[in-house]
């Protein structure tokens, strides 16, 4: 009998452990989304909005990861998660405002956080633009065919990006620089970084594509032209240097004429470059990895390169540093780079725009009588002298 009771025991544990997968795990699966209630405290409404758009990613994500753990049996860890920038604001709605003792801007929003990819999901990549101050790219590719230059791929990718509503340099800028200084061009394409990134800021611009397509072509013996395209892209942050997507592709294209065998092999390699995912569910795309830079820096910090001049000791350098690092909550790192009296640079990680860190830290005392003014500010870095 107590065989009996033992076995049914377990039959009732194993089929309620099947019915709690089979019907509640499904739910939870698709369960994507969650809507969330955040707060955000900033200098100013643009700020505070953004604030609160981070908090209700990290509590949004957060109550995901945490319901799919209890019934998986998953060890996620919630910051590493969110630190892989699964997680996007899909709609947003301030629900109170109000202003803190100090002056501050406070606001509480009603947000629905979701975990699917935000590069699928048009409205979740608007509000990622805009709470990004719409950045803007600018393409640039090195494209010849018959000793001609031309723009296959670049006005491929260009129309691609305005498709998803990016803000793009226009392509008349690019064909005036290349006119004026061509040299110029080459050396970027080349690889030349510090060319890339002096052009794209010069051009407003926050990320630059560069490439190059290499194109040949040949004729077979049924009269048929097959052109043969391979492209190699990056992608790079003009206000660091970062080469944040680096893409290589191939593609073959077959037609009775011969131009038109090379574009369409062009056609084809850009778009493998764009869109698809070449190698496995772990493969991205150039879009998906420049989304998901700044998807990133909106939910984990934007990198800022501050160069400081004027410091006359060891020991003031090191008062800067723990200056910066104290500023507010917002700071989420600080690494020195070197030091010498003439000046030394800062590389931070800042959940706020640099504009913001210019306003909070211009005109402070931070050590011995000592002021701190900013000189210039950009999209990306900041130069500040000590007074």
């Amino acid at each position: 009998m107590k065989g009996i009771v033992i076995k049914n025991c377990q039959v009732d544990a194993l089929l309620i452990f099947y019915l709690i997968w089979f019907f509640l795990l499904p739910a939870i699966t698709h369960a994507n989304e969650i809507s969330v209630t955040a707060t955000g405290i900033a200098i100013n409404k643009k700020e505070a909005l953004l604030a609160a758009k981070r908090s209700a990613v990290e509590k949004g994500i957060g109550t995901i990861i945490s319901a799919e753990t209890e019934v998986k049996n998953f060890m996620v860890n919630k910051d590493i998660i969110v630190s892989k920038t699964i997680g996007s604001v899909k709609v947003a709605n301030i629900i109170k405002e109000n202003n803190t003792p100090d002056g501050l801007v406070k606001l509480k929003i009603q947000a629905i956080v979701s975990s699917e990819s935000i590069s699928r999901d048009l409205h979740a990549l608007g509000i990622l633009m805009e709470s990004m101050d719409k950045p803007r790219i600018m393409v640039v590719v090195n494209e010849i065919i018959e000793n001609k230059r031309t723009h296959i791929c670049e006005n491929s990718l260009v129309e691609h990006f305005k498709k998803k509503k990016f803000n793009v340099v226009d392509p008349a800028t690019i064909v005036s620089i290349m006119e004026k200084d061509g040299t110029f061009i080459t050396k970027m394409i080349s690889g030349d970084k510090i060319t890339a990134v002096q052009i794209g800021a010069n051009n407003g611009a926050e990320v630059i594509i560069m490439g190059n397509v290499t194109i040949s072509c040949e004729k077979s013996l049924y009269g048929m032209y097959s052109g043969q395209a391979d492209i190699f892209m990056q992608a790079i942050l003009c206000s660091n240097g970062n080469i944040i997507s680096s893409k290589k592709s191939h593609a073959t294209a077959v037609h009775i004429l011969k131009k038109t065998a090379m574009v369409d092999a062009i056609k084809q390699a850009t778009n493998k470059i764009i869109e698809d995912k070449q190698k496995g569910k772990l493969a991205t795309s150039l879009f998906d990895d420049i989304i998901g830079t700044w998807q990133d820096m909106q939910n984990n910090g934007i990198p800022i390169n501050i160069t400081v001049k004027n410091v006359t000791s060891f020991k003031l350098a090191e008062a800067v540093k723990k200056y910066f690092e104290h500023i507010d909550n917002n700071m989420v790192n600080v690494i020195q780079r070197g030091w010498s009296k003439s000046g030394f640079k800062l590389d931070v990680l800042y959940k706020g725009r640099a504009e913001v860190l210019a306003d909070k830290i211009d005109g402070n005392t931070i050590f011995d009588s000592k002021r701190i003014f900013v000189s210039k500010s950009s999209s990306g870095s900041l130069t500040v002298d000590l007074k």
